[in-house]
């Protein structure tokens, strides 16, 4: 399909053309009854126009491309009245900066065409409910107007074990969230309506400086304030009981008759503290299943308790998060069945990098357990779709038609595994058997697998920094005529046919 750019040419070009009488002075080539001059007139003017335009067209198009649309209006609370210093994200900020609605509520931010997932974080410390909506469509100016609900605050402070204030924690009740982290002194707020819910306190994405804590059923029906006590680092194991050891053997008794003791105080006995729930742990997989855009990914994994039994008949809860905000939606969940395994599937429409998390409650013999990957989403062609799975932080990812090279930023904690799966359409791809991946220059080796119509890249590496470069075999789907290439041939064949026509029409015209 010729994009609106490149069509909106063709189309002009044409309607000139038909202005300026071409056709039908180009079907009478060879008629002695037309005028010689205004034929080469008519035939020179339509070169000039070709040669400019294209010198001119890419430079237009690229230009458009690159266009920008305003999203503005004002974010009000449930009276119309405007709220100042309300913060509005967007899901890819390094492209479309986040602002703040300024003293009247009125905000303006801009973003080129595509989906976004958009968040407002409330004023600081104030009682409006963080506003959420996963799929703005932006094609062109939007007026948008944000209306942010009121509910009952819940705040306190957060402090580890000796008492210290911890910061870069974000608190959850439900998928209610502030978007604020607590600060330096540990202070934290969120809004949520009345209701029962589960708790979460968790160190904000790329931090982990203290264990989550969980609370469930926590009743709001009110504002509350509540402080906690988290774990900096892992509780020391119970101390081992000693080894039993042969019993002494029985003294002699005394001659001496031993005196009566004084009888005192009957010692309390202290209470055996109640055994600790075994670790639990669950793996997380996303495999897409197809490389056309609103495809479900499916998630999958296995629940076990730490001596690797399978967790049979447990709820496992899917959630997501735009890029690595820790804000929490729930889309799906499972009942792992007898190996412990589980299935889920989500469908996600909308590009950018996303942070998929699976978790477990526990019961009174397991802890709870979680675990998360991170998936990147970037459309191609309108159709079709790269999907990257990775425990690494990904960024800057791109496509070049060009050269046929999809490149991407991967980060971790320094000397870890990380690993990569890329999901790319076949259609995109020639010959599988030539595909390249680069680490920093370095040629990469990788396991290659396919689903119905995608090809399925799999490869490691140590953390650190890295740029991942992966060179596509040449695919007619990706050079052919769809882009600028096409206005290049329809132009060129047209000059050729002129060229024709006016060999022809010299030779008849001599004759």
């Amino acid at each position: 399909m010729i994009d609106s750019c490149y069509s909106s040419f063709i189309i002009n070009h044409k309607s000139l053309l038909s202005k300026m009488n071409f056709w039908k002075c180009f079907f009478c080539i060879g008629d002695k009854n037309v005028n010689p001059k205004s034929l080469k007139s008519t035939l020179l003017i339509f070169l000039l126009i070709s040669i400019f335009s294209l010198t001119s067209i890419n430079h237009f198009c690229s230009a458009q491309d690159s266009t920008s649309y305003k999203i503005s209006g004002y974010i009000l609370d449930s009276n119309g009245i405007g709220i100042a210093s309300a913060m509005i994200i967007f899901n890819v900020p390094t492209i479309v900066p986040s602002v703040y609605s300024d003293v009247s509520g009125y905000y303006e931010i801009n973003a080129p065409a595509g989906t976004y997932h958009v968040n407002v974080w409330p004023p600081f410390d104030s009682n409006y409910i963080y506003y959420d909506e996963p799929a703005l469509v932006v094609g062109s100016d939007i007026a948008k107007n944000i209306t942010l609900n009121t509910g009952y605050k819940v705040s306190g402070y957060i402090t580890d074990e000796s008492g210290n204030p911890v910061k870069d924690a974000i608190v959850s009740v439900g998928t209610y969230y502030s978007g604020w982290f607590s600060n330096y002194v540990g202070y934290y707020f969120l809004s949520a309506p009345a209701g029962t819910y589960n708790l979460r306190v968790a160190p904000r994405s790329g931090y982990s400086h203290f264990t989550v804590y969980y609370e469930y059923d926590f009743v709001v029906d009110g504002n509350i304030t509540k402080n906690f006590s988290v774990l900096t680092s892992s509780p020391s194991p119970s101390p081992s009981p000693l080894p039993t050891s042969e019993p002494s053997p029985t003294p002699t008794p005394s001659v001496t008759p031993t005196p009566s003791p004084t009888p005192g105080p009957t010692p309390i006995p202290t209470p055996s503290p109640s055994p600790k729930p075994a670790r639990s742990w669950i793996s997380i997989s996303a495999d897409a299943s197809s490389s056309h855009v609103g495809s479900a990914v499916i998630v999958n994994g296995k629940l076990v308790s730490s001596s690797g039994s399978a967790l049979v008949g447990e709820t496992v809860i899917l959630s997501f998060a735009v890029g690595n905000t820790y804000s929490w939606i729930p889309v799906g969940s499972d009942i792992t069945n007898d190996f412990g395994n589980y299935n889920i599937q989500w469908i996600n429409d909308a590009s950018g990098v996303f942070t998929l998390k699976v978790e477990w409650s526990g019961d009174i013999g397991y802890q709870i357990t979680e675990n998360m990957t991170s998936l990147s989403f970037l459309p191609y062609n309108g159709a079709n779709i790269f999907h990257i799975e990775s425990n690494s932080t990904v960024s800057s990812l791109a496509f070049n038609s060009t050269s046929l090279e999809l490149g991407f930023a991967v980060t971790g904690p320094d000397g870890t595994g990380g690993y990569v799966k890329t999901t790319i359409a076949k259609d995109l791809v020639s010959d599988p058997e030539n595909i390249q991946i680069f680490l920093d220059g370095d040629e990469l080796t990788y396991e290659l697998n396919s689903n119905v119509d995608s090809w399925v890249l799999f490869f490691t590496y140590t953390h650190s920094l890295h740029q991942v470069s992966i060179s596509l075999a040449e695919s007619s789907e990706v050079i052919g005529f769809d882009n600028e290439y096409l206005v290049w041939i329809v132009l060129i064949v047209v000059i050729v046919v002129i060229g024709i026509g006016l060999v022809v029409y010299f030779k008849k015209f001599k004759h």
